[in-house]
């Protein structure tokens, strides 16, 4: 069982879990003094530790001793996902999915036909579903999440090389989606909303020198194009295709 641990550094020898987590221990998952658990500070590091239980009169501290904390290498690559956030009730599975796949920073882009528009407080709930992803996968490196940004704002800021979400063509069938044929350490992957971009918005990312991307021969729903198009660059970032020579 994975815990989340703010206080969790290469150098502790114990710390104290959050009054939630040591809910969610005691309680629910009933562990008890003496059980082995993994702690993540959401910064790369994490460790081995034993569960301590100190009994007060109304409730139970948990506090953790390190066996051995290990600090992760940041992972390659470095992926920004720019998405236009769906409806509330999807929001959470495009967290979780970009969390467990490791993308390295999320930053909410408010299209022209995106109808979703949250707030800061909005955006700070998101902070739990990316606890519970990356305790469920074992991820000690969270994804960093910015405050809503215009869509000329997020791409301004945006580095050269990146892909966007594309309408699938019927050219697209016989044709593989064009990606990079060398190893990239930083990258970026834009999701538009239910709508679609909007025109002059697909203009300005193929202006930028993005690459669209399409997965099979339909329109996808963000929910469903994050976890597919992520999982495309991951792979040939991390396996690059590279020409034959000739």
């Amino acid at each position: 069982h994975a815990f989340y641990s703010p206080q969790l550094t290469i150098s502790c020898q114990e710390v104290q879990l959050p009054a939630s987590e040591s809910r969610h221990a005691l309680q629910v998952l009933r562990l008890g003094a003496g059980d082995h658990i993994l702690l993540l500070n959401g910064h790369g590091i994490h460790a081995e530790a034993v569960l301590d239980v100190v009994d007060n009169r109304r409730h139970s501290t948990t506090t953790c001793r390190i066996l051995q904390a290990v600090a992760a290498p940041k992972p390659q690559p470095h992926i920004t996902l720019f998405i236009a956030p769906p409806k509330s009730k999807n929001i959470d599975a495009v967290i979780r999915t970009a969390t467990e796949l490791g993308a390295a920073t999320i930053v909410p882009v408010l299209c022209r036909f995106g109808v979703a528009k949250p707030d800061l407080d909005t955006i700070a709930n998101w902070t739990k579903t990316v606890i519970a992803a990356a305790k469920q996968s074992h991820n000690p490196w969270f994804p960093e999440i910015k405050a809503p940004v215009t869509f000329a704002d997020a791409l301004k800021d945006a580095g050269a090389h990146g892909f966007f979400g594309a309408v699938p063509k019927p050219t697209d069938a016989d044709s593989p989606a064009a990606l990079p044929v060398d190893d990239q350490q930083q990258t970026s992957l834009w999701i538009g909303p239910e709508g679609g971009f909007a025109p002059e918005e697909l203009s300005a990312l193929e202006a930028k020198g993005l690459q669209p991307l399409t997965v099979g021969q339909w329109i996808l729903r963000v929910e469903t194009a994050v976890p597919a198009l992520l999982a495309v660059v991951l792979d040939r970032c991390q396996h690059p295709r590279h020409e034959p020579a000739e």
